[in-house]
């Protein structure tokens, strides 16, 4: 039995770099080893469910992400482990999983890369030029790609790991359940719902080009949009409503008719594999990591509204092309599985010297 150790500065169970540590966590767990999650901001209730130990490391000594990390290495160098997994916030780690890519992201957003003066841009930097690794986890064939191209890194180096999806949690609906499930969301059960499902950042997924996407419909639509962030600015003169936050997010999939993720920039996109998993069609750009389980379907290289409200207005009007488009996602979905994430990670490990 070896001694894992995670290492996420913020795990609060309801995001994808959370999730990707829980379930990673529980088929280690599952393997017959001893796994451990340390965390500043940490939903212990989470951690102890997978069969992992929860560890909170007090806030008092990380306000900065620099402080985070000094404060956590020092905690890893006293905690004995056999291996050492960071998720984008250690220097020193045996295998770095990682999120976010912050220049590709400041690129997408702004038009240029420089993003060092901010804290997460500065640590981002020095963890992929200057930390000490062996191995990084990308979640999509897009990230591997920038890490070769922007930073140099060898593909021996790189593990691409897309990752996994409950199916028994994530499923097809049928038409009746839709139907309430809109009743039960407020919205009404006749109408075109189009969905903007996200737990991250409006302004990175692009709820401006979402916005515009759906003002050139051929059809009026109603849109379902769930996310912390407050949406009005953006949606003004449209007909939406909008929840903060689900119980089970399977419920907004199940209400929307298509989902539209019009992110300027994302590693991957958890949202868009539950929802085809679901049964929703998905439209998105080449620039979100997930795109690449669609790779028949003609998906525009860019986030661009024009070719967005083009899909989607086909989708609107063409029973053919919305079963076709359902048929593609739900058929890319089925080799998504939390027990192959882990597989293919541990098969990984004796390149490192590590065999569990």
């Amino acid at each position: 039995m070896a001694h894992i150790l995670q290492s996420i500065r913020t795990l609060r169970g309801c995001t994808g770099a959370s999730n990707i540590v829980l379930q990673l966590s529980k088929e280690l767990v599952n393997r017959g080893h001893k796994t451990t999650v340390m965390s500043r901001t940490i939903n212990s209730e989470a951690v102890r469910a997978v069969g992992a130990k929860p560890v909170r490391v007090s806030p008092l000594l990380t306000k900065s992400r620099e402080g985070w990390y000094r404060a956590v290495q020092r905690r890893i160098s006293q905690a004995n482990a056999d291996l050492v997994i960071g998720h984008g916030d250690l220097m020193v780690q045996d295998v770095l999983f990682l999120h976010n890519m912050v220049k590709a992201t400041h690129a997408a957003l702004y038009g240029t890369t420089t993003c060092e003066d901010s804290d997460h841009g500065r640590l981002h930097e020095q963890i992929l030029c200057q930390g000490q690794w062996k191995l990084v986890v990308a979640n999509s064939p897009m990230m591997a790609e920038e890490l070769q191209q922007r930073y140099a890194i060898p593909p021996p180096r790189i593990l691409t790991l897309m990752p996994g999806i409950d199916l028994r949690r994530f499923c097809p609906a049928a038409p009746a359940q839709r139907a309430g499930m809109k009743q039960a969301m407020g919205l009404r059960p006749d109408k075109f719902v189009v969905g903007f499902i996200t737990s991250g950042s409006f302004r990175k997924r692009g709820l401006d080009q979402f916005a515009q996407t759906v003002a050139q419909l051929a059809v009026p639509v109603q849109l379902l949009i769930v996310g912390r962030d407050e949406p009005g600015p953006y949606l003004r003169g449209l007909d939406y409503v909008h929840h903060r936050q689900l119980a089970q997010v399977a419920q907004a999939y199940y209400a929307t008719d298509v989902m539209l993720h019009t992110a300027y920039y994302e590693e991957f996109g958890m949202v868009v594999a539950e929802a085809m998993a679901c049964g929703t069609p998905v439209i998105t750009s080449r620039q979100v990591g997930a795109s690449a389980l669609l790779p028949a379907l003609p998906l525009p290289a860019r986030p661009d509204p024009d070719a967005f409200a083009q899909l989607l207005n086909r989708l609107l009007t063409e029973p053919d092309d919305y079963r076709h488009w359902q048929q593609q996602g739900l058929q890319a979905v089925q080799a998504l599985s939390w027990q192959a994430y882990a597989e293919k990670f541990v098969q990984a490990l004796p390149q490192l010297g590590f065999a569990l």
